[in-house]
């Protein structure tokens, strides 16, 4: 997992459809992310597709190892990729953020995405001298192994640092691999005012290091503070463009690609399970939709921060797999995929 999903001429298409043009859309935003951060310009045709607004947003470096891991097997090259990659820019990385990410991957997932990031701590460690991921290895049969292509030339340099793209690096790189960089990134890139609780459900940490940390930066005066019950906080582009060297105009944006990544997972996991059913004939409608309606519930406010679809608790959805199927295209068309109405794509009709 995650593996293509077949044609089916079940009642699931067009969810299986809508699905498989998620998948793709994910692959394509994998291949953008990685050149965007530091592999080569020559790594496969989906990264050379035509620019998409998602081209201007942060990228999240935990959150595109993870699920980069996870496609290892289906992508290749992204192995190669990887372990190139972190022999220029592993010192980038914040171990304890995997850590935190990856316990939000289904339970399905997670053996998976731990034996995977053990193969990757053993390059982190060994190649890339970095004694920060040794507690992750482990022995060498009990991590799952994803071969390495030799020979292949060049795959990365160190990440561009002044891209607006590569702002979460560049930030930590100068404030150090902590919470108060992730932080800083998520404000400036975001161009609003948040809350603790808001901050640490969007990078990843605890709510005492993310009050701990902001406070700081406020007492120093490098974010604002606004009083209330909650406090809010905020980074404006006036204070840091000129140390960061980028003009406001190139404000990159913040986007949630963990909290994406994992409704791209959830949706894939679900959809092998009813292609399993489908194939020996226990699937019906009614459960499909009780187990798409309880995903769509459980990633409503990934939804909702994407404006990909929102609705009131006391919403009347007639029919959930219906629904949950357009919500699947929307995401695809919000990640930078092909606008397409799911039934046409189960038909096979490009209009």
């Amino acid at each position: 997992m995650p593996t293509a999903l077949p044609d089916s001429p079940t009642a699931f298409a067009p969810l299986f459809a809508a699905a498989a043009a998620l998948d793709e859309a994910l692959l394509t935003q994998l291949w953008r992310q990685w050149r965007a951060i530091g592999a080569s310009a020559a790594l496969g045709e989906r990264s050379a597709e035509r620019p998409v607004a998602e081209d201007r947003a942060v990228v999240d470096p935990e959150a595109l190892l993870l699920v980069s891991l996870l496609y290892a097997h289906r992508e290749p090259r992204l192995a190669d990729l990887m372990a190139d990659w972190a022999m220029h820019n592993v010192d980038l990385l914040s171990v304890q953020r995997l850590r935190n990410l990856a316990n939000g991957y289904p339970a399905e997932l997670r053996e998976q995405v731990d034996a995977r990031l053990a193969w990757f701590a053993e390059i982190a460690a060994t190649d890339g001298g970095d004694p920060r991921w040794k507690p992750l290895r482990r022995p060498t049969d009990d991590r799952d192994a994803i071969p390495i292509r030799h020979g292949q030339g060049r795959r990365a340099v160190r990440a561009p640092l002044a891209h607006p793209t590569t702002l979460m690096l560049s930030l930590r790189l100068g404030l150090g691999v902590a919470a108060k960089a992730d932080m800083v990134a998520f404000l400036l890139a975001s161009h609003d005012w948040h809350t603790v609780r808001h901050m640490a459900d969007a990078v990843g940490y605890t709510v005492s290091a993310i009050r701990t940390g902001i406070e700081e930066l406020a007492q120093a005066g490098w974010v604002e503070l606004r009083h209330g019950q909650p406090a809010h906080y905020r980074a404006r582009w006036s204070r840091w463009g000129t140390l960061l060297g980028i003009a406001e105009s190139d404000a990159p944006r913040w986007r949630y690609w963990h909290q994406r990544f994992l409704f791209v997972t959830a949706v894939s996991v679900l959809c092998e399970d009813l292609n399993r059913h489908a194939t020996d004939g226990s699937a019906s409608a009614y459960a499909a939709g009780v187990a798409m309606r309880q995903l769509l519930e459980q990633h409503r406010s990934t939804l909702a921060h994407d404006e990909v679809v929102s609705w009131a608790a006391n919403r009347q959805v007639t029919d959930w797999l219906v629904f949950g199927t357009e919500v699947v295209q929307r995401m695809a068309t919000a990640m930078g995929g092909a606008v397409r109405s799911a039934t046409h794509a189960a038909q096979g009709d490009d209009g």
